[in-house]
């Protein structure tokens, strides 16, 4: 496995991987960049040996900060692919200079595999009192697209 940082003529790669991905997420899309245009962004990618990516991390940037919203994108049990991504992430933090990386992966807090294997790389568990505590509110409502004979269903 290895790790790209790509260039924007490539975000549609990662953009097309975050839509389609079960852990996808709009605050990955290259487009969040734009409304957070006080921000820097950067997207890594992780690939396998077949040039498939396997996980996206988008990342946003100020003076010594860098936010994976809701990221990053991967199968959270595929350990591998999670350190491919950080090796990358690293990498950009080394270039901005950012001192320290926060992320706010799409996972239930009762995950306690993920949090714990975080917590080996490095990566602290905050959780504060207030749902609010957190750059991102700890808890977020799902918006599903149903089709129309389900629709019928939920309209009676």
């Amino acid at each position: 496995m290895y790790y790209k940082i790509l260039k924007r003529s490539e975000y549609d790669l990662a953009d097309s991987f975050v839509k389609s991905h079960r852990n996808g997420n709009f605050f990955q899309s290259s487009a969040w960049q734009k409304v957070k245009s006080n921000w820097q962004g950067e997207i890594v990618a992780s690939f396998n040996e077949n040039g498939d990516i396997t996980g996206v991390a988008q990342l946003l940037i100020q003076k010594g900060f860098m936010y994976c919203p809701r990221g990053p994108v991967c199968d959270y049990y595929n350990l591998e692919s999670f350190d491919v991504l950080k090796k990358g992430i690293d990498e950009v933090a080394k270039r901005y200079k950012a001192h320290k990386v926060k992320m706010d992966p799409d996972i239930l807090f009762t995950n306690s595999f993920f949090l714990n294997e975080m917590k080996k790389r490095g990566f602290k568990h905050i959780y504060g009192k207030s749902s609010f505590d957190t750059i991102q509110a700890r808890f977020n409502y799902r918006l599903i697209v149903l089709d129309k004979s389900k629709e019928e269903v939920l309209n009676n």
